[in-house]
């Protein structure tokens, strides 16, 4: 199979102190240690991360031999971006267990695309 699968996960409801400056990018490379391990991810570098002037947002981004693992956070609207594209099928993680364990409560939308020929595939009646 050529493809994969890709989470674009929203994470609304936020306390903008848990995703911003310092402790912000110190959360979000905790959340993705665990993602990499619970999936046994192989990154190609340590994360890459970027904190933004007030009011603090992340970027963080970690290239993986499967693919990416990137996210972005707007502490003034409580919210986070995040997205693992994955050039294989496997288990989702549990995104919401995660993202409360690491960030503290909040509201949180997955969407799963499958990528490539499995996804190319025409759909047929049932």
């Amino acid at each position: 199979m050529h493809g994969g699968v890709e989470w674009i996960v929203d994470v609304e409801g936020l306390e903008s102190a848990a995703i911003a400056g310092e402790h912000g990018r110190s959360a979000l490379r905790a959340l993705f240690a665990e993602l990499i391990a619970a999936l046994e991810l192989h990154p190609l570098h340590e994360p890459i991360a970027h904190v933004f002037p007030a009011p603090g947002g992340v970027t963080l981004l970690v290239a993986l031999s499967e693919s990416h693992l990137a996210c972005h956070s707007y502490p003034e609207a409580g919210y986070l971006s995040l997205n693992l594209y994955t050039c294989r099928a496997r288990p989702a993680p549990d995104w919401e267990g995660l993202v409360r364990a690491h960030l503290g409560p909040a509201r949180v939308c997955v969407r799963t695309i499958e990528r490539g020929e499995r996804a190319a595939q025409p759909q047929r009646a049932r």
